[in-house]
């Protein structure tokens, strides 16, 4: 066997989001004999112990777009992006290499020093396409994980470049592939995304947050941002019957809306019964605690967290959007209901909190779901196919 091939992740989010995860899954399972990864991002993983214990190389770099720090710096560029990609699209491939100079040249550093073999973008083009320009001057190949659907301000002139100069791209679902196909991107993929679910107690959430043994509990995980709908999810939990009147719900994540979000709960007098845990590592270990985890996504490409809910024995309801119908499916492995649907939700929580046999038959089938159709080790098998195939097409 020859010498195993470098391959540069490429990681623009901001800490520790669903591209994180996916990162993590590919890395714990790589072939080393095959694949030498180093992993390239502009904010310091959570994840980072993890990634040095499995001797992974990290270099976290400095971009005054991707980097969350210093925070005035990171949301004046925020809006300055926005202002371009919402009305000055065509002058993409002249801003970003510039907004990205410094980036650029420390990326370029990186492929040297490491003798890179492949480029992977990991987690959406339309975000990464700085390091499409810079693929181009290195003759690198690409291959870009498509994770999100947020196609604004790809032209169809910049996605004729993408298809000039990324191999193979890979969406997470089918949903997602449509979306990006009516962007203009060709040569896509879908590999249903999968993640190593480490084997996990309930979380103590008495000792954790002082809750009465035996009352219900409603688990929510995501970021708080609009698109996941955790203020549709307010105003169901508020119409809950007064049977489940003790119910908890906790809002696990961080974001820009959350105090949007604790003024909403106050108006709807639920105040004393949600918590805001913020971002949790341990937060595998408070779906497995809880009796329901609800994703209320008004847009989802997949839904990883409805995953990780099947995995840990959690039954789970998802909203018809996106890649979550490619999930669930409705009354045999989770509940389904319509995206920013109070009413319909209520109605959903409150069946599953009264039914305890349709629960279990939810598990149960939960756990075949992620075993069948998202196995993490068939998923790492596919996607480092993709890499080597990618690689011996461009000997």
């Amino acid at each position: 066997m020859g010498q195993a091939k470098t391959v540069l992740f490429l990681e623009t989010g901001t800490q520790n989001g669903g591209s994180f995860v996916v990162l993590m899954t590919l890395l714990r399972q790589m072939n080393r004999e095959l694949f030498r990864p180093v992993v390239c991002c502009f904010n310091r993983p959570r994840c980072l112990d993890e990634l040095e214990k499995l001797g992974v190389p990290v270099v976290v770099l400095s971009d005054p777009l991707f980097s969350c720090r210093p925070a005035v710096r990171y949301f004046l560029m925020r809006l300055i992006q926005r202002g371009v990609v919402q009305f000055f699209p065509a002058i993409r491939p002249w801003y970003e290499p510039l907004i990205h100079a410094g980036a650029t040249r420390a990326v370029k550093k990186i492929i040297r020093q490491e003798s890179v073999d492949l480029l992977v973008l990991n987690t959406q083009v339309n975000r990464d396409i700085f390091a499409v320009f810079l693929a181009e001057k290195c003759g690198l190949p690409v291959v870009a994980h498509l994770q999100s659907c947020i196609g604004r301000g790809l032209t169809q002139r910049l996605a004729g470049r993408v298809n000039r100069r990324v191999s193979r791209m890979i969406a997470n679902s089918e949903a997602c592939r449509a979306y990006w196909v009516s962007r203009g991107l060709e040569r896509i993929d879908v590999l249903y995304h999968a993640m190593t679910t480490p084997d996990v107690l309930p979380a103590d959430l008495t000792g954790l947050f002082g809750l009465p043994k035996g009352i219900p509990v409603v688990c929510c995980v995501g970021r708080l941002i609009h698109i996941k709908g955790q203020d549709v999810l307010l105003r169901a939990f508020a119409q809950l019957d007064p049977r489940y009147s003790n119910a908890v719900l906790l809002l696990v994540g961080d974001g820009k809306l959350r105090k949007k979000l604790e003024r909403l709960a106050r108006s709807l007098g639920v105040e004393s019964r949600v918590i805001f845990t913020g971002w949790r590592a341990d937060a595998c270990a408070l779906i497995a605690a809880s009796d329901i985890l609800v994703l209320p996504s008004r847009e989802e490409p997949l839904g990883l967290t409805l995953l990780e809910g099947m995995s840990v024995g959690t039954p789970v309801i998802g909203c018809r959007t996106g890649g979550i119908v490619e999930i669930v499916e409705p009354g045999k492995n989770g509940l389904l209901v319509e995206s920013g649907d109070p009413d319909g939700l209520a109605a959903a929580m409150e069946q599953l909190l009264s039914n305890c046999e349709l629960r279990e038959r939810l598990v149960s089938a939960g756990y075949k779901t992620v075993r069948e159709k998202f196995n993490p080790v068939s998923f790492v098998k596919q996607v480092t196919d993709l890499y080597f195939q990618t690689l011996e097409k461009t000997k």
